[in-house]
């Protein structure tokens, strides 16, 4: 069994055309792990169509979890979240109020455009989990935009910490997951957290080890990896195929 991987969309359509047609023709399932909304003008070369993207997701993806800013969207607080409490008129403030409330624990999206969705499509994203188990070729995964307990990725944490990745690793074995996947990062190829013998491995002093696109990373029992985003932006853009059966991961370019 091949599964397709893909997130951060940001509304990008002519990309994530790209990674479908690559991924129908090469996978059995495709996966989407979040923020298929979110689009930020002076960031984004591109014009936006949320709908669309919506819409092919939609129909495209077996399984699918909510993104933070697929959240901002349609104006939901996220459930899993700990350095803050957001308050229940939250979305009613003023950029300036919800500034002196959350300083900086949390994104507060500034510049980004929100789209103007059909009822269909905000319905269906307001219904979207912060996070999914799925069993395939008797191995159980867990999906989410980023790591525990930020799974949607709603607070500005530092990706790359020790302490991130371990809480992720034990949000795991809580769930009796074998192997995990987030988006989130924009990472130019893959980033894997593993286990060993004495814990996390220290590669380059970080949690993470990177591999580049094209390469074939070797999964193993308690892997977890962040993968990049469809989106075209000023880092590479890509996609990602798992090998259930050679248990090896691969990210592509877009």
């Amino acid at each position: 069994m091949r599964i397709g991987l893909i997130s951060d969309i940001h509304e990008d359509l002519t990309n994530l055309h790209k990674a479908l047609s690559k991924l129908e023709k090469e996978c059995d399932e495709i996966v989407c792990l979040g923020d298929i909304t979110g689009f930020t003008p002076d960031f984004y070369p591109f014009t936006p169509d949320a709908n669309e993207c919506i819409r092919l997701v939609r129909e495209n993806c077996k399984t699918v979890v909510v993104g933070n800013h697929d959240l901002f969207s349609v104006q939901r607080l996220p459930r899993y979240i700990k350095s803050f409490e957001f308050p229940s008129n939250w979305y009613s403030l003023s950029l300036d109020e919800q500034r002196k409330i959350a300083g900086k624990k949390i994104w507060l999206y500034e510049n980004e455009k929100l789209p103007e969705l059909n009822d269909l499509n905000r319905k269906w994203l307001e219904m979207l989990p912060e996070h999914k188990m799925e069993e395939m070729s008797g191995r159980k995964l867990l999906f989410s935009h980023f790591f525990y307990p930020n799974l949607s990725g709603s607070e500005t944490l530092k990706k790359f910490t020790f302490k991130a990745v371990s809480d992720h690793h034990s949000y795991m074995s809580t769930l009796g997951a074998d192997n995990a996947f987030c988006g989130h990062t924009h990472s130019e190829g893959v980033l894997k957290a593993a286990r060993s013998a004495n814990g996390l491995r220290h590669v380059m002093r970080m949690p993470l080890a990177f591999s580049a696109f094209n390469k074939k990373v070797k999964v193993t029992s308690n892997d977890f990896f962040t993968i990049p985003a469809v989106a075209r932006s000023n880092r590479e853009s890509g996609y990602v195929v798992y090998d259930l059966n050679e248990q090896i991961i691969t990210a592509y370019k877009l």
